[in-house]
Order: C-alpha cells, then structure tokens, then sequence
C-alpha cells in the first residue's frame, strides 16, 4: 500500500478483485492484507460509496449469472445453484423468486417478451460510446460457419475471434463480419462457474465466396453500438452494454445472432486498434 493514498483511492481495486471473486468463495483476508485495511474498512468503505454490502452486491451478481444461465443455456437448475454455491436447491430458488418475483422453471418456461429484464448490480460504468436502437427488415448474413469460446456473462472479444482478425487483416483492408450467438447445450456444470460457453459464428469477407455455408436472417431491434479504441477498452465497453445501458433502457438481449462489423485493426505496441459496429438483438 502506498503511504500517499486512501482507502478511497482503491475502489477500482476494490472492485476489479470482487469481480473476478463471484464465481470462489475467497474471503476478504487477501484483499486486505495487499490494500492494509482491515476487512472491516473495506466493507465500510464499499458501502459507504455504493449503498450495497459486498455481501449483497456478490449475491445479486450471481442469481443474475442465474437468470442468463436459465435463459441461454440448457444446464439444470440444480447444476446451476450448485455451480453458484448456494448450499441447496430449495435455498437457491428461495432467492431467485425473492428477487425476480419469479422461479427460476418460471422464467425458463415463460415467453421471452414476458420475462423480467435482468438488471445487472453494477457498481462502475461509463456512458462515452455513441449507440442507437435500430428496427432492422429482414437481412440475410451469409457466411464461412465457425465456432469459438467465450464468457456468457461479460462477452468480449475471444481468442479465437482476434486471432481471426489479425490473421486477416495482415492482407486485406476490407471489413470482416462475425454474427455469433451461444450454442445452449455446450453449458455445463464444469463450466459454469467461469462462464465459458461455445457460440456459433457465421464469418463473412468481401472475396470469401468459395467458403460461403451458412446462412443468417438478421431481423427485428438492435442496440446498434460504435466503438474506435484498444482490445481492453471493447472489452470495458461489453461490460458496460450488458451490465448497465440495457437495463438502464429497460431493454434485454434476446437469443438471436450478435452482429460484430470489424474494419481494418492497426496494431500498436500497446496491442491492437479496433473500429467496430456492433448489433446487440434486443427486445
């Protein structure tokens, strides 16, 4: 710990260490031994800036993992409780309808547009990206078929997807288009905690045509989304679409294909430069 600061000058710290803790049952002793502030400062100090326990927000956080489980994915809901570390199936399904004024066999069965929004927690956000709703005829997106991992809870920008871009962009300047979306039943108990999950992609460039095999009707509400910056900051700006702007519209995302639209990357020491269009399917 550094003598010049305060415990108000680690709240991003304090934050960033409860975000990758949701999904462990790690205690606070780490956290305060690197920081210097007893475990009782820190959660003075977490509530006093958010209004919210530790306790509480981690708790939020993890039946709203819940409901994006019980929505995309075909895992029990015994798998995901358990994947969630709550001690029962009963106590599980207790907090769930005490916060969604709904069980979770409810909101799996229920129509879509009769679901309730899944207003995430979140504690950190920004509003300085551009975006707009757009209602979008029927399109038809044709495309090389691929698949890839990434987390279900904060999608960002895989591995195998930037390794596709930067492979492409070495020769071609013209943009390249991912429409991707969760493949349900690749979802799992073992990967349930970290949220890992295969999606489904249909990878279109111009002069392509010889690997065109699958197809895409892109139609209906869009979050239509600009973003020009760094591989984190597209990753920082995910989070913020999906843990903040959508509720904040009272919109969700529907299991339809996300539209990614990459034009040319230029790599810098610090990593590469990204310009992208983004068309999150919305209701």
């Amino acid at each position: 710990m550094s003598p010049l600061l305060q415990i108000d000058d680690y709240m991003d710290e304090i934050h960033r260490w409860i975000e990758d803790n949701i999904d462990t049952q790690a205690g606070l002793g780490a956290l305060s031994e690197r920081l210097g502030y007893s475990k009782r400062m820190i959660q003075m100090q977490f509530k006093k800036e958010y209004h919210a326990t530790i306790g509480r927000y981690i708790q939020q956080r993890r039946l709203h993992r819940a409901a994006i489980m019980l929505r995309m994915t075909t895992m029990s809901i015994t798998d995901i409780s358990t994947s969630l570390h709550y001690s029962s199936h009963h106590n599980f399904c207790r907090a769930f309808k005490r916060y969604f004024n709904i069980t979770p066999t409810q909101f799996r069965n229920t129509q879509l547009h009769e679901q309730p929004a899944i207003k995430f927690p979140s504690i950190y956000h920004e509003r300085d990206f551009a975006f707009e709703i757009k209602n979008i005829p029927k399109l038809i997106i044709s495309g090389e078929k691929r698949t890839y991992t990434d987390c279900i809870y904060n999608p960002g920008l895989a591995e195998e997807k930037l390794n596709w871009l930067q492979q492409y962009f070495l020769n071609n300047t013209s943009p390249m288009t991912i429409a991707s979306r969760v493949i349900p039943d690749t979802f799992s108990f073992r990967t349930g905690r970290h949220g890992r999950v295969n999606y489904s992609a249909i990878v279109y460039s111009p002069g392509m045509s010889q690997a065109i095999n699958s197809h895409h009707a892109m139609d209906g509400l869009y979050l239509h989304c600009h973003f020009h910056g760094a591989l984190d900051s597209y990753k920082k700006l995910n989070a913020n679409i999906y843990q903040s702007l959508l509720p904040d519209i009272g919109m969700t995302q529907r299991y339809a294909r996300k539209i990614e639209v990459f034009h040319h990357m230029k790599e810098t020491p610090q990593g590469p430069i990204i310009r992208c269009e983004q068309y999150i399917p919305i209701y």
